[in-house]
């Protein structure tokens, strides 16, 4: 009897472990969608990579780096104070 009920306890809290987890996962997912530091790696990432299948491919449209996520304009590199302009 004890060992079904610890059975029973096992398969509910592996069910939960796994429902808990699912769930940290889909918050991670969309909070990485809409933070702009991760936006900005993935554009900067993404970018050399593509031009690198363009050019590999033989296709005509070459993409241009996009930095305005990157760095907000007016900031002069770390460490530095932002200068408003």
């Amino acid at each position: 009897m004890r060992r079904i009920i610890e059975e029973e306890n096992q398969k509910r809290r592996k069910a939960l472990r796994r429902h808990y987890n699912e769930t940290v996962r889909e918050l991670a997912s969309f909070m990485r969608k809409r933070d702009k530091r991760v936006l900005a790696h993935n554009v900067r990432w993404n970018v050399p990579m593509i031009e690198g299948l363009c050019t590999s491919a033989g296709c005509t449209h070459t993409p241009s780096r996009d930095n305005s996520l990157a760095e907000p304009s007016g900031w002069r590199g770390a460490g530095a104070v932002y200068v408003a302009g």
